[in-house]
């Protein structure tokens, strides 16, 4: 299960935060986490990000310069046990 949220610094700067937990809601931690995040209106925004492991199970990147309004965010997972993970939420940046 994954909780995908955003939210806009002081600074300009958008913030994701992702949370992962297992079937029995305990942490997913120390994998490697990749953030997609695709403009519904121009593709040409879309952007590719890593996230930064902030222990138990929550990961986070920053990012200055989108744009406000909607996107489609997508974390994926892979670990070194090939353990695959895929979650996709639309979330709205003030």
């Amino acid at each position: 299960q994954a909780t995908i949220a955003a939210r806009r610094e002081k600074n300009g700067e958008s913030v994701f935060v992702v949370r992962l937990v297992n079937a029995e809601n305990q942490p997913l931690s120390a994998l490697d986490v990749d953030l997609q995040l695709r403009h519904p209106a121009n593709a040409y925004l879309d952007r590719s990000l890593k996230l930064m492991p902030l222990g138990d199970g929550v990961y986070e990147a920053r990012v200055a310069g989108l744009k406000r309004g909607q996107w489609e965010v997508m974390a994926s997972t892979q670990s070194s046990e090939k353990v695959a993970f895929q979650a996709t939420r639309r979330v709205v940046l003030p």
